[in-house]
């Protein structure tokens, strides 16, 4: 159905319009929502004061800060909507140019890259606020993207290393610590292993990117330098690598190590499913292939498999609680998962492209790289999956389609259907648990969705914006004594969670 779909060029035109209105809008469906000050709040904060900042946070995202505090200045950036406005566009934005790099460039289905796409745009748990997280991915995706056509022979040509490199460069004044954005760098090496090309190539391929690296790093530090003193901008940047000594989670290990943990938690629930799998092989082989008796096992199989997902989530797996990130968590990393074994399948096998070898490898490269920097272990990559989900859908989908019905194994013909069946249901799962959790998913709202329904009154910033009953009534409360008062403007010094 998909290849039909492809080769239907009125169809796709038509499909193309609709899919990119739906990414470019459907990101924005929770920005009435919520009155969140521990990361919103903050973050906004920091953009509508920017020159007030303490220059360690000034600097340690510097673009963030930049490109929020120009939303200010634009209509209704003196509101909260209004922010949750341009920077929910950012998610439109990756969503859009992931959308049409894999339907243009990488010639995939639109309904399965929208798919992709789409389940990306759920799956973002973040809050938008947080534009040293947005701007990180787009910068490190257009960097990788620039490294793909410099590395395909299609479109192969120095000038997309040096921009790739500027685009790495630049990162690193959106989130210091993409400094590790660097190790994208790998798939130049690996690509000259792949070809058998010669070193100087790939010296030279190198060597370009990390001109380019040095343009965008070194330029904007002299603009810094400029503005602000190199002085103040080293001593920031200073203070701020001092902190792994306070924080033991922020060390280049302990990332590392949180990333393995929840790959090795993951295998465990994927280990379950494996015997769930084998036991259903099994007794295919067992029970006879007649007509209807095949259909009953057919149906009772997936019966069986959606009882096992049940079992796990009994045993704290995941849960029905779409508010809360451990509904879609485990399912998301199967999805990442996926995305590791199918890049080592194609780097390492003789079937595949050297094209689909590079995209496998940049799309494992970006989950692996994009949570350092971070004590959220997986959580980040899982909010980056633009570049990664349609690519890792559309492998999926063409494994099922070689798989066959029966695998011949000497005197043994053993059914895959239980393999297929497994495979199709874990998919179904990630879409079914991914899509709820992006509906209702508010963050750091307990009851999600459900009861923020109550509109602010009094106060200009959060005009627009709904919460829950008791928080808006409290809201409006302060907000009327601060005018009655005349306190608008003064300072406050606030403690807790007051």
């Amino acid at each position: 159905m998909l290849e039909k779909l492809k080769n239907n060029p009125k169809l796709n035109k038509v499909l193309n319009l609709i899919f990119s209105l739906i990414l470019l809008l459907y990101p924005l469906r929770h920005i009435h929502l919520g009155v969140e000050w521990e990361d919103t709040g903050y973050n906004f904060a920091h953009f509508v004061y920017m020159e007030n900042m303490d220059p360690m946070w000034l600097f340690s995202t510097y673009f963030a800060n930049v490109v929020g505090h120009f939303f200010t200045k634009l209509p209704l950036g003196d509101t909260m909507l209004g922010l949750n406005l341009y920077t929910g566009l950012t998610v439109s934005i990756l969503a859009l140019a992931g959308y049409w790099f894999f339907v243009k460039s990488i010639k995939l289905p639109p309904l399965l890259v929208f798919a992709g796409e789409f389940l990306a745009i759920c799956f973002c748990w973040c809050p938008t606020a947080l534009l040293y997280n947005y701007l990180t991915y787009i910068l490190l995706g257009a960097g990788s993207l620039l490294l793909f056509y410099g590395l395909d022979r299609k479109e192969k040509n120095g000038k997309f290393f040096i921009l790739a490199g500027i685009c790495l460069g630049l990162n690193v004044f959106v989130r210091f610590s993409n400094l590790a954005d660097m190790g994208l760098i790998v798939a130049v090496w690996a690509m000259g292993i792949i070809r058998k090309e010669k070193f100087i190539n790939v010296l030279k391929q190198t060597g370009l990117c990390v001109l380019g690296y040095l343009i965008g790093l070194l330029g904007v530090f002299g603009f810094i330098s400029l503005r602000y003193g190199a002085d103040t901008y080293i001593q920031g940047v200073l203070r701020l690598l001092s902190m792994p000594s306070e924080a033991s989670n922020y060390t280049i290990v302990s990332m590392v190590m949180a990333q393995v943990q929840n790959y090795l938690q993951n295998l465990i629930w994927l280990g379950c499913l494996a015997l769930f799998m084998l036991a259903g092989m099994v007794v295919y082989q067992v029970l006879p292939n007649q007509k209807y008796i095949t259909w009953i096992k057919n149906v009772g199989y997936v019966v069986c498999v959606f009882l096992g997902f049940y079992f796990l989530r009994n045993r704290n797996m995941f849960n029905f609680t779409y508010v809360t990130k451990a509904s879609m968590f485990q399912w998301a990393v199967m999805l990442l998962t996926a995305t590791l074994v199918i890049g080592v399948i194609v780097i390492f096998g003789k079937r595949f492209t050297e094209r689909e070898k590079l995209i496998s490898g940049l799309n494992m490269l970006l989950i692996l790289i994009v949570p350092l920097g971070s004590n959220n272990h997986l959580y980040l990559a899982i909010n980056y999956l633009f570049l990664v989900a349609p690519y890792t859908l559309w492998m999926i989908y063409r494994f099922l389609k070689w798989l066959p019905v029966q695998l011949p194994v000497k005197k043994w013909k053993i059914s895959m259907y239980p393999v297929k069946a497994m495979i199709l249901s874990i998919l179904v799962m990630i879409v079914f648990q991914g899509t709820l959790f992006g509906w209702y998913h508010v963050f750091t709202e307990g009851d999600g969705e459900y009861n923020l329904n109550t509109p602010i009154e009094n106060n200009q910033v959060l005009k627009g914006m709904k919460t829950d009953p008791e928080r808006a009534a409290q809201i409006s409360e302060i907000s009327a004594f601060v005018e009655q008062e005349g306190l608008k403007g003064r300072e406050v010094i606030l403690y807790g969670k007051i």
